[in-house]
């Protein structure tokens, strides 16, 4: 699962939908990245998920993308293993805000 451009972010429920029903009528799994970006957005909305192009993720919204993807195909839900300390993003992202990520993350799996 996408999420909308920023110009048209009106349209996030939407988007979020869209996918799910074509996941559940194609059997097919669902990476609730859209979801995720949703909830995030509900905790802290000035959280820089989005790049300068309001389009493509920040390495914010690469990472909490990443880790619902991850969490969809394996199961796990818990990203306590991530080892924050050695992240090669850790410069870019605070440690609470790395919480932050993974909160959304989990809540998006558990729909």
């Amino acid at each position: 699962m996408v999420w909308p451009s920023k110009s048209r972010s009106f349209d996030h429920d939407n988007v979020i939908f869209s996918y799910h029903q074509a996941a559940e009528k194609t059997e097919s799994l669902l990476c609730p990245a859209g979801l995720a970006w949703k909830y995030a957005w509900q905790n802290d909305p000035d959280l820089p998920l989005y790049s300068f192009d309001f389009f493509h993720p920040s390495v914010m919204g690469s990472v909490l993308a990443g880790l619902t993807i991850y969490g969809a195909i394996t199961g796990e839900h818990d990203f306590s293993f991530v080892k924050y300390e050695e992240a090669s993003w850790r410069s870019e992202i605070s440690h609470s805000d790395y919480l932050k990520l993974a909160e959304a993350a989990t809540r998006s799996l558990q729909e």
